[in-house]
């Protein structure tokens, strides 16, 4: 199986840290993720109607319990949202007709990851949701500013909801 270190150019280096290094300390991928992780960046390129990406796929995976699917669709999903991010950044400073300004960059990104959901994982259970949010949390940990909210049902509806209207929505399960 591949090195996850053959993602070194193609993944945000926190991402790659927090596989490799910490949390994760993983070295090799599993055959899930040497089927998916090789296809980034082209993976997570933005769709473009007028401009068609013939990397650009839709997956769809099945394997057992502990094949490292999870892991297989969490990096894509939130090397799509930090990519998702720095494009609506740039757009707003050319949209303002500059070629640069860090502040206007910067306030477009923080409006934009507080105003739109970047990844819906839809789980059959509790159990389930709780684990795929605790592994997001673990493979975003190095990039302080993602955020993951879990909703799940037998837990305070206000709360959930008073944590999605102050929060990012980075990747909501």
């Amino acid at each position: 199986m591949p090195h996850f270190s053959t993602l070194e150019d193609k993944i945000n280096p926190h991402i790659l840290k927090a596989l490799t290094v910490k949390p994760f300390k993983l070295t090799h991928m599993s055959a899930v993720q040497a089927q998916v992780l090789p296809l980034l960046p082209d993976l997570v390129t933005p769709y473009n109607p007028e401009k068609p990406n013939p990397h650009r796929k839709d997956l769809l995976v099945k394997a057992k319990t502990g094949t490292g699917k999870t892991i297989g669709f969490l990096v894509p999903a939130v090397e799509s949202r930090l990519k998702e991010i720095d494009r609506v950044g740039k757009q707003a400073v050319l949209d303002a007709g500059l070629v640069s300004d860090s502040t206007l960059e910067l306030n477009a990104r923080k409006v934009h990851a507080r105003t739109s959901a970047g990844c819906l994982i839809i789980s059959p259970t509790r159990e389930l949701a709780t684990q795929i949010a605790n592994e997001a949390l673990r493979l975003t940990s190095g990039i302080p500013q993602l955020e993951t909210r879990l909703f799940v049902g037998g837990v305070s509806k206000r709360g959930q909801m008073r944590d999605w209207m102050r929060g990012r929505r980075d990747i909501v399960v």
